[in-house]
């Protein structure tokens, strides 16, 4: 996966993510599945997606219209990701959901506690570039304190998810959906949530 992605350009070769998502995707490269990416910026990894996953429905999400990306395989839909009503316009059952957005702790935490319901059972969500926890032009702190990093760390240590982006009713959802979260920090630091 990391060879095809040196050859589409796009960053999450240099930044170590395809290495670790080969070890979830690689069982489905041949599948029926469904995969949506928020951030579609170049096209780069839609490109990369078409290509790995051979018979994939790829749908891709970014603020700015990105319809010449579109193909047989994939849709793209203009929105903002921390508008929930937006989010409600997306497909639902999809088996993976990457989000390579806006990276602020807003469009993190809204867009995992309102999409993680649409996520197909046995599915995974991955949550990039969480470094952005420590800058401040993102809302984050360098103490991490309330950020979308920290949210995510607590997760881990006590299955319970609490933000101030995050209603009730979703952290609840995603307390009893889930099967396992995981946050690496091979390159950039990421988060990957499967579910039950």
């Amino acid at each position: 996966m990391k060879k095809l992605g040196i050859q589409c350009k796009t960053d999450k070769a240099d930044a170590g993510y395809l290495d670790v998502y080969e070890k979830y995707f690689d069982i489905l490269k041949d599948s029926e599945i469904s995969i949506l990416e928020i951030g579609i910026q170049n096209g780069y990894s839609l490109e990369l997606w078409n290509k790995y996953f051979s018979k994939a429905k790829i749908y891709g999400v970014d603020i700015d219209d990105k319809s010449q990306f579109q193909n047989n395989r994939t849709k793209t839909f203009k929105g903002d990701q921390a508008d929930k009503s937006f989010l409600s316009t997306l497909p639902d059952n999809i088996d993976i959901i990457i989000d390579d957005g806006g990276h602020t702790m807003l469009q993190q935490m809204t867009t995992f506690g309102y999409l993680f319901k649409k996520l197909a059972v046995g599915g995974v969500y991955i949550i990039e570039d969480l470094g952005t926890s420590y800058m401040e032009a993102y809302g984050g702190n360098l103490e991490n304190k309330n950020t979308a990093l920290s949210a995510l760390e607590t997760f881990v240590e006590t299955g319970k998810i609490s933000s101030q982006y995050i209603s009730l009713e979703d952290s609840i959802y995603i307390e009893t959906h889930y099967k396992n979260i995981v946050i690496d920090r091979i390159g950039g630091i990421i988060a990957i949530i499967t579910k039950l």
